[in-house]
């Protein structure tokens, strides 16, 4: 019993850093700064988390990384700080904001397989 007791409070202070470090890089990013890097954070435009529909909200950033291309990461990050700002009730959820991610994600895909640059 102690040993259960023992992880779960492992547990609960893992997560309880893995929030923190999640907060404290949103407090010190600028929205500049998160869009050079390729991430977005709803709160680094000042504005809540997307709602989700399994917990209340997403409290995780969007990695837009994996959008090789400079033009398409920007309009990528645009649009999810253009879906971040709108009212409550018109704001989509997590999972309709993933959906439009993975789209540019194999957009992306696609661009890179038949680019006509030779890069």
């Amino acid at each position: 019993m102690q040993t259960v007791l023992t992880s779960c409070q492992n547990a609960l202070v893992r997560r309880g850093l893995t929030a923190l470090a999640f907060a404290a890089r949103s407090l010190t990013a600028t929205d500049t700064s998160a869009k050079e890097e390729g991430w977005f954070d709803p709160v680094v435009v000042g504005a809540a988390p997307f709602p989700d529909t399994q917990t209340r909200t997403r409290r995780k950033p969007w990695v837009l990384t994996e959008i090789s291309q400079r033009w398409l990461r920007d309009l990528a990050w645009e649009f999810c700080r253009d879906m971040a700002l709108l009212p409550e009730g018109k704001r989509p959820s997590a999972a309709t904001v993933h959906q439009r991610m993975c789209g540019a994600v194999c957009l992306s895909g696609f661009l890179r397989q038949h680019r006509d640059d030779g890069v």
